[in-house]
């Protein structure tokens, strides 16, 4: 089993990929984009999905009825959307990719710092308090270049 680290590579790699759709759309409309983004986003899960199971895979998670699990999918949904439309409206207002998207990853940074110690008890320490320090001082840097 591949350790979590190879997937938040994966991940970057994605987001990367993202940014540069999302930057090439400006001419599309912000809520056109985010609508396409959105659909194109889930055939692709649908497809991947769809490869899994040919190959033999199963489903790894429990399905029920609990309705907490099907809220977490609608909030997850609703996030995904907003996600979407805030990138496709950063780009379509004239965000360089560069630093539109470093504000969103450093933003994102320091909020899920907050909710991983109200949230999860995760503990607040100096080294995390020193890094988001430098990437707040990162980002002073990108903007100001």
């Amino acid at each position: 089993m591949l350790p979590w680290y190879v997937f938040s590579g994966v991940a970057v790699v994605g987001i990367c990929v993202y940014n540069i759709a999302a930057k090439s759309l400006g001419g599309f409309g912000p809520v056109m984009a985010t609508a396409m983004l959105c659909l194109f986003g889930a055939l692709a899960a649908v497809l991947y999905l769809g490869v899994r199971f040919m190959l033999g895979y199963t489903a790894t998670a429990q399905w029920s009825a609990d309705p907490k699990l099907w809220g977490m999918f609608l909030l997850g949904g609703a996030g995904v959307f907003v996600i979407n439309y805030g990138y496709a409206e950063m780009y379509a207002r004239g965000a360089p990719i560069s630093i539109g998207a470093y504000t969103v990853l450093i933003g994102s940074l320091a909020l899920m710092t907050i909710v991983g110690m109200v949230l999860f008890k995760e503990p607040l320490t100096l080294p995390k308090i020193l890094g988001l320090g430098f990437a707040a001082a990162a980002l002073v840097c990108f903007m100001k270049g």
